[in-house]
């Protein structure tokens, strides 16, 4: 697994995992429009201001960027970058929340560590990329929580990290 500074570039990204590949590499997975899927074929969707899990149909339309640090870190946004994805507490099966983002008046902008997520490439698919996420606040994995309302939250160690496969829909 490879940590690269382009999403969660989510978040997909650019570059080979250092193993030869049976499909050809899309030619950019940096900042752009995506759609986020489970590996089992769940759309990562907006509901309720979490992050939950419903039809690929429906999957929310996902705006990946660079924070404007040094950090090799993604900003996670609806498409009209009105609300992004937002870690408030760092305790153990805390959910990903939706909600508006605070942004430093830096140039280039900065987000808090708690807005901030990484994306690691476990492999490059023909329509994407398969990556797991972290929290850029604290480093824990973001995997499916939650026994009747399935929904993103972060837990401090897995044996077993989620994959999330990431399909770019525009730039």
């Amino acid at each position: 697994m490879k940590v690269f500074k382009a999403v969660v570039a989510a978040l997909a990204l650019v570059a080979g995992t250092g193993t030869a590949m049976a499909v050809a590499q899309p030619a950019d997975h940096g900042a752009g429009v995506y759609v986020l899927e489970t590996e089992s074929g769940a759309g990562l969707v907006e509901r309720a201001g979490q992050v939950g899990l419903g039809s690929p149909a429906a999957a929310t339309r996902w705006r990946i960027t660079r924070d404007g640090g040094d950090r090799e870190a993604w900003i996670v946004r609806t498409a009209d970058r009105a609300r992004g994805w937002v870690l408030r507490e760092a305790k153990p099966f805390a959910p990903v929340r939706v909600q508006p983002l605070v942004v430093f008046p830096t140039q280039p902008p900065r987000y808090p560590p708690y807005e901030t997520w990484q994306a690691h490439v476990v492999e490059h698919v023909a329509d994407g990329v398969v990556l797991t996420i972290t929290s850029g606040a604290n480093g824990w994995q973001v995997v499916v929580g939650g026994d009747y309302d399935p929904h993103l939250v972060v837990v401090p160690e897995t044996f077993a990290p989620v994959k999330f496969v990431a399909h770019k829909v525009s730039d």
